[in-house]
């Protein structure tokens, strides 16, 4: 029984960020689930929420970018 319960606390305790970031989300006025707690909050206190969620959009793109030219030459090494 104790088991179940630890499991129970665990699980919502993990959930209860993800709901908190996607009322957040919802406050700042975009889409849940597609910026990070940071993200929303360069949004919220931007002059213009649609030019910070490009510029995100843009650091984002950079970063796969990075990622991937790291990926292809720790893969030839």
């Amino acid at each position: 029984m104790f088991h179940k319960f630890a499991i129970s606390v665990l699980v919502l305790g993990l959930a209860g960020p993800a709901v908190a970031n996607d009322d957040f989300a919802r406050t700042v006025g975009v889409d849940p689930g597609k910026y990070t707690t940071s993200e929303l909050v360069q949004i919220m206190l931007s002059d213009d929420k649609d030019t910070e969620m490009k510029m995100i959009e843009v650091r984002r793109q950079k970063a796969r970018d990075a990622a991937a030219i790291l990926s292809t030459a720790s893969s030839t090494n």
